[in-house]
């Protein structure tokens, strides 16, 4: 097994973050219930209420999820992200996994890191995907000792080359690193694949390969 290095002060920074979430999940919680008094005052029903109810709900769920996904199924708790950023995002974007081998992490703190990584790189396939038939491909394996998480999507005119208008890639790539793992990002075949591979802290089950989209929650 390979041995995850943090810097002393990265607890600090992640007990606070977390704390935030938190905080942020209540707070929409709160005015989610207040949106569902306003729906049960009104006469007939208002879709711009019902999507805005749904999307909150969603991202409740999404906060807490990130926070702690109380599974080691690392294959599940990517399906039900990737569920939740369709429903939260206005363009709901649709989502196809495949799993070449579907790996089990004990380690909560990893587990939460690889999941934020992961939501970077889909919310950022989602922004800049083009409005095509095509689904965002989300490929999971381990290879070499390595797991290995690749997000695919057509982007949308922006130059591969230009600077993101966001942190989150270089957020990625920076703790990719600091994982002794790698984050690359590139054009192939019209699409942009953004790869990240890091070492892991996992016993992994037997899984058959296949996909599943994740447009939707069960």
């Amino acid at each position: 097994m390979t041995a995850y290095r943090y810097h002393s002060s990265a607890w600090i920074e992640t007990a606070l973050i977390d704390e935030a979430r938190h905080r942020h999940a209540n707070e929409f919680a709160s005015a989610l219930a207040s949106l569902h008094l306003v729906k049960a005052r009104m006469d007939r029903s208002d879709p711009l209420i019902e999507d805005a109810i749904a999307r909150l709900e969603a991202g409740v769920r999404l906060e807490r999820h990130l926070l702690d996904c109380g599974t080691p199924d690392l294959h599940g708790a990517l399906l039900k992200l990737c569920a939740l950023i369709s429903v939260t995002r206005p363009s709901q974007p649709h989502f196809q996994l495949e799993i070449r081998q579907r790996p089990f992490i004990r380690d909560r703190t990893q587990m939460k890191l690889i999941l934020l990584m992961a939501y970077e790189l889909l919310v950022n396939a989602a922004k800049h995907a083009v409005a095509v038939p095509d689904p965002i491909g989300v490929r999971l394996d381990i290879q070499a000792s390595q797991l290995v998480l690749i997000v695919r999507n057509v982007a949308a005119g922006r130059p591969l080359g230009s600077p993101p208008p966001g942190s989150g890639t270089r957020i990625v790539r920076s703790l990719a690193e600091q994982l002794q793992g790698e984050f690359v990002r590139r054009r192939l075949r019209g699409q942009i694949h953004s790869r990240l591979r890091i070492p892991f802290l996992l016993a992994s089950a037997a899984g058959q390969p296949g996909s599943e989209g994740a447009d939707g929650e069960d």
